[in-house]
C-alpha cells in the first residue's frame, strides 16, 4: 500500500496486488501486471503510456499525455480519463468521462462497455456493446455494435452495426456521415447535418427529427413528434428502401423521397414530395392538412393516394391524367364513391383505352370489371363545332325521307337492372346502321351506340325533303 505521493522516474512494471490511496505520477511510462491494481487519488503518465494486464480501479483522474493506454484486463475507472494517444481496451468494465484527443486519436473498446461521457477526436471503434451515460462525442471515424447513449454528437463517419438505443439526442453536425445498420431507437431529438443512412428502422419518440443533410433511410421511419427538412433532403424510395413516415407533423422544405408516406398531421411542403412504390399495395395516406408549394409526385406501377379530406381545392390552371400513358392502354377515370344500402358504388366520368369511345359517364360501378353502366347528363346549352371553315367535302343528304323508313321510333326498358328503371324512348342503333353508318359506333365490349344530336341532321333533311313534296302538291293544286 502505498499512501503518500508518488513518482516513477524510469519506467515502472506493477507485478502484484498494489493500492495507493495518493496522487501518482509515471515520467516513463507503467505496466500493471498484478491481479489487482487500485488507484484512489487518480494517475499521471507523461510519456511511455500505460499497460493494464490484470484487473485494475481508478477511482479519480487519469492521465495519460503520450504513449497511449492498452487495457487487456477489466479496468474500473470512475474517474475522468484523458490520453492523449492512443486507447486500445479489450477490457473496461466501466469509464466515467473518456477523452482522447491527441496521436491518431483512436478508440477502440471491444467487450461490453459502460461509460459515462466519451470524447474521440480520431476513430472510436466498439466491437461490443457500449452504454454511456452521457454525452458522446466523435470527431473521426467511429464504428459501433452496439451503441446505448443518453446524448450524442458525431462530427465524423459514424457506422453501428446493431440496435441501437438512445436516450437523448443525436446530433451529426460534422463533416462526414452516420451510417446505421440496425434497428435505432431515438428518445431525444434527431439533428442531421450531413449526409446519414439508416439501413434499418429508425424510431425518434420524442425531439423530433431535423434533417439538412441528404438523408437515406432503408427501413421504417417512426416519428412522434415535428420533421423538419431544410436542405438536401431526406431520400427514402420505394417500399424496399423506405416502409413508411409516421409524423404528427412536418415542415419539409428540402425535398422529400418516399416509399409509402402516412402522415397524420398537418404538413407544410415547401420542396418537392415524391412518393415512389414498387409495390403496388403500398397506399399514401394523409390525415391532416398538406400544404405543397412545390412539386407532389406519385410515381410506380399500382400507386394508390388516399387524401382524406372533406374538400379539395386545386388552384393550378391543370390537372392532368395519365401523362404517362404513351401507348393509350390506361383505363382513366374522375369517380365518386357513395353508398346505397350496404353496397359500395362509384360514378364519374371515364376514357377508355384507344380512344374510340371518347369519354363516359357513369353510375352504379361496384368495381372496375363491372359493365359499364351509363348515367344521365343535366345541361342548359350543349354546343359543338360546325364552322364550315372546319369542314372540307360538303355534301347535302340525299333521300333523309325515304330512310327514315327503316328507322323506328320506339319504347323500350333497359335489361340490365342497375340502369334506370324508368321508361325509355329512343332508336334501335342496329337500324340506324344500316342507312347512315356514320351515325353508329361499336364500343369496348361491342354494344353500339348512337351519336343522337347528329341525327338531328338528317331529320332537318328529311323535313325539308317533305316540305318540297307538300308545295309541289300544293302547286298541282292550285292550277
Amino acid at each position: 500500500d502505498v499512501s503518500g505521493a508518488s513518482t516513477f522516474n524510469g519506467a515502472t512494471t506493477i507485478e502484484a496486488a498494489l493500492t495507493v490511496n495518493s496522487p501518482v505520477t509515471a515520467n516513463n511510462g507503467m505496466t500493471v501486471n498484478s491481479a489487482a491494481g487500485i488507484f484512489n487519488a487518480g494517475m499521471t503518465v507523461t510519456s511511455g503510456g500505460i499497460s493494464v494486464t490484470g484487473a485494475s480501479a481508478l477511482s479519480d483522474k487519469l492521465t495519460i499525455s503520450a504513449g497511449g493506454m492498452a487495457v487487456t484486463g477489466e479496468s474500473l475507472i470512475t474517474g475522468k480519463l484523458t490520453v492523449s494517444d492512443v486507447l486500445r481496451a479489450n477490457s473496461v468494465a466501466s469509464v466515467g468521462t473518456l477523452f482522447v484527443r491527441a496521436g491518431d486519436g483512436s478508440l477502440t473498446v471491444r467487450p461490453p462497455s459502460f461509460l459515462a461521457s466519451v470524447t474521440a477526436n480520431g476513430v472510436f471503434t466498439a466491437n461490443a456493446d457500449t452504454i454511456l451515460n452521457s454525452s458522446l462525442n466523435v470527431i473521426g471515424l467511429s464504428t459501433l455494435d452496439v451503441l446505448s447513449a443518453n446524448a450524442s454528437t458525431f462530427g465524423g463517419d459514424l457506422t453501428v452495426n446493431a440496435t441501437s438505443n438512445l436516450n437523448g439526442h443525436l446530433n451529426v453536425n460534422g463533416c462526414y456521415s452516420l451510417t446505421v445498420n440496425g434497428a435505432t431507437i431515438l428518445n431525444g431529438a434527431l439533428n442531421v447535418n450531413q449526409p446519414s443512412t439508416f439501413a434499418d428502422k429508425l424510431t425518434v419518440s420524442s425531439g423530433g427529427m431535423d434533417v439538412t443533410g441528404a438523408s437515406t433511410i432503408r427501413g421504417e421511419l417512426a416519428l412522434t413528434d415535428k420533421l423538419t427538412i431544410t436542405a438536401n433532403g431526406m431520400q427514402v424510395t420505394g417500399t424496399s428502401t423506405f416502409d413508411a413516415l409516421i409524423a404528427s407533423s412536418s415542415d419539409i422544405s428540402g425535398n422529400v423521397n418516399a416509399g409509402t408516406l402516412s402522415v397524420t398531421g398537418a404538413s407544410d411542403l415547401k420542396g418537392a414530395l415524391t412518393v415512389g412504390l414498387a409495390d403496388a399495395k403500398a397506399d399514401s395516406q394523409f390525415n391532416g392538412n398538406v400544404t405543397i408549394n412545390g412539386n407532389f409526385n406519385v410515381t410506380g406501377t399500382g400507386t394508390k393516394t388516399i387524401l382524406n379530406t372533406e374538400e379539395l381545392k386545386v388552384k393550378d390552371t391543370t390537372i392532368t391524367i395519365g401523362e404517362g400513358n404513351a401507348a393509350d392502354t390506361v383505363k382513366m377515370a374522375l369517380e365518386m364513391a357513395y353508398k346505397t344500402g350496404d353496397t359500395d358504388y362509384k360514378a364519374g366520368l371515364r376514357r377508355l383505352p384507344g380512344g374510340n369511345d371518347g369519354f363516359h359517364l357513369f353510375k352504379n360501378c361496384v368495381n372496375d370489371s363491372d359493365a359499364i353502366i351509363y348515367d344521365s347528363l343535366t345541361l342548359d346549352t350543349v354546343s359543338c363545332f360546325s364552322d364550315i371553315n372546319l369542314k372540307k367535302n360538303i355534301v347535302t343528304i340525299d333521300g333523309a325521307l325515304d330512310k327514315l323508313d327503316g328507322i323506328r321510333g320506339v319504347y323500350h326498358d333497359w335489361i340490365n337492372t342497375k340502369q334506370s328503371e324508368d321508361r325509355q324512348i329512343g332508336v334501335i342503333a342496329q337500324e340506324v346502321q344500316a342507312v347512315y353508318p356514320e351515325l353508329v359506333h361499336e364500343n369496348e365490349n361491342g354494344y353500339l351506340t348512337v351519336n343522337y344530336p347528329k341525327l338531328t341532321a338528317v331529320l332537318l333533311q328529311s323535313i325539308k325533303e317533305l316540305k318540297a313534296m307538300v308545295l309541289e302538291i300544293c302547286a298541282k293544286q292550285a292550277l
